[in-house]
């Protein structure tokens, strides 16, 4: 009788292992997915000279994917201004010397009913 009560804990517990590990790789999975997502709007910020009808775009396509994505445009000789369709008249392309890529993703673990939110940030130069 405790040969059965033995199996079963042993099992119960390569379940719950399992789950955990197979929990643990997805979210892995996420943060990795998030990494290069950041990684390619910074590219196409890059790549597109500054171009503030694309940073806008890559801000709406972001939310379109379940990112928050934030930029800060760092001008020459002024503040950061933070891109976003009120202060996209106050940003002239010519004076960008910088761009901050800031990316909030969820963060979670469900067999663990775990969830933060992380946040990434890149440069654009």
């Amino acid at each position: 009788m405790s040969q059965i009560v033995k199996v079963f804990t042993g099992i119960l517990f390569l379940m719950l292992l399992t789950m955990l590990g197979s929990g643990i790789i997805g979210t892995q999975l996420e943060s990795s997915n998030a990494r290069a997502y950041r990684q390619s709007v910074a590219a196409e910020i890059e790549n597109s000279n500054f171009c503030k009808e694309v940073m806008m775009a890559c801000i709406s396509q972001a939310a379109r994917d379940g990112y928050e994505l934030t930029l800060y445009v760092y001008q020459k000789g002024e503040e950061c201004i933070q891109m976003n369709e009120e202060n996209e008249a106050q940003i002239e392309v010519a004076d960008i010397e910088m761009v901050e890529v800031l990316l909030n993703y969820d963060y979670s673990i469900p067999f663990l009913n775990y969830k933060t939110r992380h946040c990434i940030r890149g440069y654009a130069i």
